[in-house]
């Protein structure tokens, strides 16, 4: 864990107590953690004091009003060409005009 981490989780109050007075005690002897700590700490602060924004009483009926007015699209269907189904039909009918006709010439009728 690295040094930000821990200092969070002292902030936060997710440390176990000898956590605790360990990070406390770099707090007070190392300047760096003493700098990180005071940097995060106003951080936090900061992020309190900030008010959560909530949208207008009526925003969800503007949006649904919105919505309601857009131009409702259909589902797109995929048509196939008619030409394309009569040539692959055409295509196996005639290959079982061929098939026939080779296996009715290759029959010896006497």
């Amino acid at each position: 864990m690295n040094t930000e981490e821990r200092l969070w989780n002292y902030i936060d109050g997710f440390c176990t107590e000898e956590e605790q007075k360990s990070i406390r005690l770099l707090i007070d002897t190392d300047e760096n953690y003493q700098h990180k700590y005071l940097e995060l700490k106003a951080l936090q602060e900061s992020l309190a004091s900030l008010e959560i924004e909530e949208p207008a009483m009526n925003f969800t009926f503007n949006v649904m009003e919105s919505v309601k007015q857009e131009k409702i699209l259909k589902p797109l269907k995929t048509t196939v060409d008619q030409r394309i189904i009569f040539g692959i039909a055409a295509f196996f009918i005639g290959c079982i005009v061929l098939l026939l006709s080779y296996v009715f010439t290759q029959i010896s009728w006497h």
